[in-house]
């Protein structure tokens, strides 16, 4: 029992004999001296820099970054780097000079973020709060930040990376349990504004929470591109709820034209919205923009919407919002007035092929389960077909409406 005793107290010892330290690589190599806190090394910074933590968790906040520079944590068996923030503040700000500056993440946790700056631009965000070209990559968990402004998560002015599958193993970028409090909040998990969004392989959006976008809200300015893809992983969005609109996603654009009709949004690949909950409209996306979604791969189930668009919403963006829907599977969703599927509002456009919208459910008096049409649409080479619906027809059509019923499958003939 002693040398048992014995051993444990000297493993312990060993662990707790590790130093955490904040180490600046310059040039690939390290220069002295080591800190001890993220906090004291990155006034020493220059442009280039990179920080590597140790695995420890860093108890940190409202850590501001000044130069481009690159922080990378460690990740050694269970353990990993963490910097929390427990409450007391944002929990990094990453503020270099220009919006072009990049700054990058890798293989940190970032958690216990608290802002209570109520402004919806910059220096909102509770877990990040960054005004840059922001790149995640390798294994970086967001979670458990709140904020009361716009992104819980993470807030952003400029370009956005989420790079899941970049770096050591197998990897994943996680953007979970994050908030903002205030009642006309953005973006519970990512708010990004005038910038481009790319987000490729491994990435999770879930359980987030806003009044709008509870998984993320996007603003594209005329110029910018906003793109999902896969590749050879998986993007999921899912279980986040928007107390207005956009459960999973609301995507909005500053200057959508006819010019880019289709392609200022672009998903494809293996991306799964599920589980999502708007109050209002969208309950899995929420589409003020010009978006395209291509398949196979994209699947939009088991959403909710209280008010219209179960599964996706196309909102009235009269400058030229428009819904491309290629090769998509929208089952499953349901809403408790009008397009338990889908939900075309007024001067949005909507193009849908090559797909499949079976077994949602709208429950208003007169409302569409399968797609519900107050402006432009045409569906060709599609399945519809929902045979529980309670609702009074599948389709709703209000004005303008193409249907190829040679390409189409209509309930069960």
């Amino acid at each position: 029992m002693k040398k048992i005793i014995l051993l444990a107290a000297i493993a312990l010892i060993q662990k707790n004999s590790i130093a955490q330290t904040a180490t600046i690589f310059r040039s690939g190599l390290p220069i002295s001296p080591t800190y001890t806190t993220l906090k004291a090394a990155l006034p020493n910074t220059i442009n280039g820099d990179e920080v590597r933590l140790s695995a420890h968790t860093f108890n940190e906040y409202n850590d501001t970054v000044r130069t481009k520079i690159t922080l990378k944590g460690t990740i050694s068996g269970l353990d990993t780097t963490t910097i929390n923030g427990k409450g007391l503040g944002p929990v990094l700000i990453l503020m270099p000079l220009t919006l072009a500056d990049t700054q990058t993440i890798q293989d940190i946790v970032i958690t216990g973020g608290n802002n209570p700056v109520s402004s919806f631009t910059y220096y909102s965000g509770g877990g990040i709060a960054a005004y840059c070209q922001l790149v995640l990559k390798g294994n970086v968990t967001v979670r458990n930040n709140i904020c009361n402004g716009s992104g819980g998560g993470i807030s952003n002015i400029g370009n956005l990376y989420l790079n899941g599958g970049e770096g050591t193993g197998t990897s994943m970028i996680k953007i979970v349990n994050n908030k903002t409090i205030s009642p006309l909040g953005q973006g519970g998990g990512i708010s990004n504004e005038s910038g481009n969004v790319y987000i490729n392989g491994n990435v999770e959006i879930v359980n987030n929470e806003a009044y709008r976008g509870g998984g993320m809200y996007i603003l594209r300015p005329k110029t910018a591109k906003c793109i999902f893809d896969s590749k050879t992983g998986l993007v999921s969005i899912k279980n986040n709820t928007a107390q207005e609109q956009g459960g999973g996603i609301y995507f909005n654009s500053a200057a959508a034209i006819p010019g880019e009709i289709g392609f200022g949004v672009q998903l494809k690949g293996n991306l799964v919205f599920t589980g999502n909950t708007a109050k209002g409209k969208g309950g899995a996306i929420c589409n003020n923009d010009s978006t395209t979604f291509t398949g196979p791969g994209i699947q939009i189930m088991n959403n909710q919407a209280d008010v219209a668009g179960g599964g996706l919403y196309g909102g009235p963006k009269s400058k030229g919002g428009y819904s491309i829907v290629d090769n998509v599977l929208i089952s499953g969703n349901t809403c408790k007035l009008k397009g338990g599927g889908v939900y075309v509002d007024a001067f949005h456009e909507m193009q849908i092929s090559n797909s499949q919208i079976i077994n949602n459910q709208a429950n208003g008096a007169g409302a569409a389960s399968a797609l519900h049409n107050d402006n432009k649409t045409s569906i060709n080479n599609t399945r519809i077909y929902n045979p529980t619906t309670t609702a009074a027809r599948q389709l709703e059509v209000q004005n303008n409406f193409v249907l190829n019923s040679s390409q189409c499958w209509w309930g069960e003939s």
